[in-house]
């Protein structure tokens, strides 16, 4: 489990994560661009996060966020839970990614 607290008037992106998750927004107001649309969301909410998804958000107040993993391993370090969990783009990912959704 990892929380973050986003300050108010933030714009920020999120890691795009290996694997489904539980996504939960404690509180706070923001808006959030996905590969499915534009919403603005409430807290608290719980959602379900699918694996490979980037998301970009407006934080309209400051927002508490707690995602929820899978540690099979029972990892404790933050680099190896990260290197297992997220996956790290590069431009060529990136652009292979925003031309499967064109299609």
């Amino acid at each position: 489990m990892r929380e973050i607290t986003i300050p108010a008037d933030t714009l920020m992106t999120g890691k795009v994560h290996k694997f489904e998750h539980v996504s939960i927004m404690l509180s706070g107001l923001m808006t959030v661009l996905t590969e499915t649309g534009i919403r603005t969301v409430e807290g608290p909410q719980v959602f379900i996060s699918p694996a490979g998804t980037k998301r970009v958000g407006y934080a309209h107040t400051e927002v508490r966020w707690v995602t929820v993993h899978l540690n099979e391993d029972e990892l404790r370090d933050v680099e190896l839970i990260e290197q297992h969990l997220v996956e790290h783009w590069t431009p060529a990912i990136a652009r292979a990614r925003l031309e499967s959704l064109e299609n």
